[in-house]
């Protein structure tokens, strides 16, 4: 444990030095400022608190779910939202569901004393894989009842080896339940000797993604980019993924439409991508309708990732070219197939799409090239129905955990 404290402060100061040069870790520290003083000034007193945890933008997607549903449902809940990334804050610090949002102090045991007894919540809901080892264990000796949901992990996790594994697995039995995403999770704790109450509920995210893809959403670019042509949308890319992206776009596919997102909509990013396609890019802020429809458009706007993908034939998801893959859902919820890169190993549902035939992932840019070219001249009726059959199988898991929580009376 004096290991894991060491190596905390470490990280803290690590981003401290970092955040002269860096904005987003300017933004975790100035986020993190002051935050006993803004939660004795701005924090209500006497209300039944439910608190949630979400690391960055995945896993609030995946704790959206449950937060409407509780508070549509017992309004008189006061929802509190932490997130530990800087990403999700500025995307969702106005988000009308939580009543109170702010950044989780960094995992020391003084923050984690002084916060639990700042806020003093009934219920604690964290999302996927967030195990702070200080925050649980003042949790579990103050008797508070704490829950993780959309819990997925495997053998090779870091919390299942090395040298902190004892710990880490104290840390998971400070939860009174575990919801996991499926049986091999559920399976791992039990191969750990975790004894705590674990239910396979299945993922919240699918419920929340099919929401989404319900929503209305339209812009006249986009419906004119979809006029004879098949569009490919390519989401959240990183460097890493233009670079394989780049030879497919001006050599194999000069006559298809493109809609490229960045991960970071960073106006480095965005003349990136038009110094290595010159000429041929519009921005969606610089577009007019008396302009030419656009081959390739740079959406320099937040929020809209989830409602693009439904103009794509196929759709390429970022990230697997870099540290990981970002939300494969979403990319499928319409009924395209979706192609990606190689590093997806943390993502179970990345597994059942390559299992299903209806999501690939490719080792490089000559794969890629390959893939799009046989999806994009075949039949995608039957990948359309595949998904549909995907998403049915999986929807359900608020409703499951909901129900759990009113049987063990966490929630009233």
């Amino acid at each position: 444990m004096l290991l894991y404290q060491a190596g905390i402060k470490f990280y803290g100061g690590l981003i401290f030095l970092a955040s002269t040069f860096y904005s987003k870790a300017n933004l975790w520290i100035q986020g993190r400022k002051n935050w006993r003083n803004t939660l004795s000034k701005k924090y209500p007193q006497q209300k039944k608190v439910i608190w949630f945890h979400c690391a960055s933008v995945g896993e609030f997607e995946q704790g959206r779910p449950l937060i409407e549903k509780i508070k549509i449902n017992h309004p008189d809940y006061f929802i509190l939202l932490t997130f530990f990334s800087p990403s999700v804050f500025e995307l969702r610090k106005n988000y009308p569901f939580a009543d109170f949002i702010c950044y989780l102090p960094l995992d020391t045991k003084k923050n984690a004393k002084d916060f639990i007894s700042l806020i003093n919540p009934e219920l604690v809901i964290f999302v996927k894989y967030e195990i702070w080892l200080n925050f649980l264990f003042e949790l579990k000796e103050r008797n508070i009842p704490t829950i993780l949901i959309s819990a997925y992990f495997n053998e090779k996790s870091n919390f299942f080896k090395g040298f902190l594994k004892h710990l880490y697995s104290e840390a998971f039995q400070s939860f009174k339940i575990i919801f996991t995403q499926d049986k091999a999770t559920e399976d791992l704790f039990k191969s750990e000797n975790i004894k705590n109450q674990c239910i396979v509920a299945g993922d919240t995210r699918f419920d929340r993604v099919l929401e989404q893809a319900q929503k209305s959403f339209s812009h006249p670019v986009l419906e004119l980019m979809t006029v004879d042509s098949d569009v490919i949308v390519c989401g959240s890319t990183w460097p890493s993924d233009r670079i394989a992206l780049s030879p497919l776009i001006q050599q194999e596919f000069p006559e298809k439409k493109w809609i490229i997102v960045p991960h970071e909509l960073h106006e480095t990013d965005l003349k990136a991508w038009e110094q290595l396609l010159p000429g041929k890019t519009c921005r969606l802020s610089g577009w007019k309708p008396s302009d030419p429809v656009p081959t390739i458009l740079l959406y320099d706007k937040m929020g809209d990732l989830a409602l693009l993908y439904r103009y794509g034939k196929v759709n390429f998801v970022g990230g697997g070219f870099y540290d990981g893959i970002h939300n494969l859902l979403e990319a499928i919820a319409y009924g395209a197939p979706v192609v990606f890169g190689p590093k997806y190993q943390r993502f179970k549902e990345a597994f059942d799409l390559i299992n299903l035939n209806i999501g690939f992932s490719v080792k490089n840019p000559e794969e890629l090239k390959t893939k799009c070219i046989s999806l994009l001249n075949s039949d995608l009726y039957a990948y359309k129905s595949a998904i549909l059959e995907y998403f049915e199988t999986n929807s359900g898991a608020t409703d499951k955990i909901y129900t759990c929580l009113l049987n063990e009376k966490l929630i009233l």
